[in-house]
């Protein structure tokens, strides 16, 4: 990623997030949690780096015969306003995704 725009780098993990990201419901303070998995784990940690998250990426076992993967996992108040925070100021989710993370904000995500 050297040499390229934050802002080029932004709208990647916009389309990352569009792609692979899934809003869900979750126990816990805030009743949500943001996941994504990904066989490359250094796209995670750069991602986990933008978003200023405190989670660390974990490897997630091996099922059966397929690759190794890794998922950060976003649950905790101020790591979901962070997420919340760069969706806001960046190139929206598109399609079904801005659905589900509407519908996720209203519906799921406790204040």
């Amino acid at each position: 990623i050297n040499g390229l725009s934050q802002e080029f780098i932004d709208s990647w993990i916009v389309g990352f997030i569009n792609g692979e990201g899934c809003f869900s419901a979750a126990k816990g303070a805030t009743g949500a949690r943001f996941v994504i998995e990904h066989t490359d784990k250094g796209v995670l940690d750069m991602m986990k780096s933008r978003l200023d998250s405190g989670p660390n990426v974990i490897a997630r076992p091996q099922r059966g015969s397929r690759k190794l993967t890794y998922v950060l996992e976003i649950s905790t108040a101020k790591d979901l306003k962070s997420l919340i925070d760069f969706l806001y100021s960046n190139i929206s989710l598109q399609g079904y995704k801005y659905v589900q993370y509407i519908n996720w904000k209203k519906n799921t995500l406790k204040n």
